[in-house]
């Protein structure tokens, strides 16, 4: 197969771009990812190349500034566009190449889609979220629950509008989870084509060391943002506060949203707050932390679920967070409710929210967990995820 991918991103994208390679196909990457565009000073491997990565990379630069400040959402709006018009220049020269498959996140290349389909190419739109309009009516009905002034979206109406359409003219819409699926399903077309490809899961720890249990640690990693749930979060640690001084920490990394409705005054001092940390630091906080929270309002599938699965966390999340996707059977998932590897809960209901804690706070009842998140990990691997989409890119 020849084909060219599209993508902003590499959290995912760069293990799907090697899988592809690997099996022996024709792959150009377009993006403007600075991970991407810096392995381009690596040599090929049998597991990557980095030859045919092309794209904005000054843009990347921008992307990074953008979400590391704390911009107001017009501004966000104006330069996302921007960084959506710069692959143009790009787009207009590899239309006229013949590819057998193009992969393009949401609307990306949407001027293009039936140039390369006259061409000859299967187009297919990536999609990491739920529907636009199923996101930005969960997200405002969210903001009235907690008496906020519902929130402008968080993509605009113009955005919007051409994901939908770029729906609409492709071939085939990839998901990452069921309930993306669903949700885009239930909005497109009759007849509309899918592929369901759930991400994997970094490679696990052989065992996840436990040395000390007194005092339960906590994490987070998630923007501070309505879309994440995060009030429910400090509410239920509020609580545990209560009960149990100083038995839990609670570790909070991420961005800090422009939106209204944080009062940073008013939280527990105990709480970490962080911000955007590297990949090597963010790994020592799943060494040393017991379980991950993530009571996400919405979401495609966290992939910060499948990185805590790896190094032995148990999960407390939400039907929303795509977390029942990373286990590959109906058996494995049965028994991690069992043994509370995998606990969704919605995170309105404090009293559950509080309890699937509280269960984890017995050590023998810790070390099964943490174990079944081990296994978990170690049957949804990304190298096992990646050969699943080239699977089903090969029988398109």
């Amino acid at each position: 197969m020849k084909v060219l991918y599209i993508t902003p991103f590499s959290s995912n994208s760069n293990n799907y771009f090697n899988s592809i390679y690997r099996e022996g196909h024709d792959i150009t990457l377009l993006t403007d990812d600075l991970t991407f565009h810096l392995q381009r000073f690596s040599l090929p491997s049998f597991e990557s190349s980095s030859k045919q990565i092309i794209g904005p990379y000054y843009m990347g630069i921008l992307k990074k500034v953008i979400y590391k400040l704390n911009f107001s959402r017009q501004l966000i709006y104006f330069f996302i566009r921007k960084i959506d018009e710069s692959y143009y220049k790009y787009l207009r020269k590899l239309k006229n190449e013949r590819f057998d498959i193009v992969i393009s996140y949401r609307d990306i290349g949407l001027e293009y889609i039936q140039e390369f389909k006259k061409k000859g190419a299967i187009f297919i739109v990536e999609e990491v979220n739920t529907h636009p309009d199923f996101m930005n009516k969960l997200l405002k009905r969210e903001a009235i629950r907690l008496g906020l002034n519902p929130i402008k979206n968080i993509l605009s109406d113009i955005k919007v509008s051409n994901i939908k359409e770029a729906y609409e003219k492709s071939d085939y819409i990839l998901c990452s989870s069921k309930h993306v699926y669903r949700t885009i399903k239930k909005r497109t077309q009759q007849g509309k084509k899918f592929i369901i490809n759930p991400y994997g899961c970094p490679y696990p720890l052989i065992k996840k060391e436990i040395k000390e249990f007194k005092k339960i640690n906590l994490l987070c990693i998630a923007r501070i943002h309505l879309r994440k749930g995060i009030h429910y979060l400090l509410d239920v640690y509020e609580l545990l506060n209560q009960n149990f001084p100083e038995k839990y920490t609670l570790t909070i990394v991420g961005g800090i949203s422009s939106d209204p409705g944080f009062n940073f005054n008013k939280v527990n001092a105990n709480i970490k707050f962080l911000g955007s940390l590297s990949k090597d630091k963010i790994k020592k906080l799943f060494i040393k932390s017991h379980i991950f929270v993530l009571p996400t309002i919405e979401e495609g599938q966290a992939i910060v679920i499948g990185e805590a699965l790896s190094h032995g966390l148990p999960i407390i999340s939400t039907p929303l967070s795509g977390t029942i996707d990373y286990i590959k059977n109906n058996e494995l998932l049965e028994k991690s409710y069992k043994n509370l590897s995998i606990q969704i809960i919605q995170p309105s209901n404090i009293r559950i929210f509080y309890d699937s804690i509280i269960k984890l706070s017995n050590i023998n009842a810790y070390k099964k967990a943490s174990e079944s998140s081990l296994l978990i990990s170690s049957q949804n691997t990304w190298n096992l995820s990646g050969q699943e989409l080239v699977k089903k890119l090969s029988l398109i």
